[in-house]
């Protein structure tokens, strides 16, 4: 999932697609870690300065009403052997961050059938 630049006065919102493929006949369900955090609020780092974090969060609904908590998982929707589940992302305005290169994490994604 890319955001692209950060502009603290307006929150920044993503997508990404995760597909998944399995020949059983059973629906899958999909599980994300936490990435960097141990508990929430997610956080990026950044790539120059690691201690510099900037907050987002992952969404369930395209209405960023259900959040990823560590614990939640979300049934895939198969049509034939190949299924896709969409991720909601957003960070947050009025986060005045460090500029740097990057703010980067890196998500785990369980798949469990």
């Amino acid at each position: 999932m890319s955001f692209g630049p950060y502009v603290p006065t307006t929150a920044s919102n993503a997508t990404s697609t995760i597909t998944a493929t399995c020949t059983s006949l059973v629906t899958p369900s999909i599980s994300l870690s936490l990435g960097n955090a141990t508990a929430t609020p997610r956080y990026m780092a950044s790539t120059a300065t690691p201690a510099n974090h900037l907050q987002y969060a992952l969404y369930q609904d395209s209405g960023m009403n259900t959040p990823w908590a560590s614990n939640a998982t979300q049934s895939v929707t198969m049509v034939g052997s190949t299924g896709t589940l969409t991720v909601y992302g957003q960070i947050p305005a009025a986060q005045y961050v460090p500029a740097a290169t990057d703010y980067t994490d890196t998500i785990n994604v369980t798949l469990t059938y």
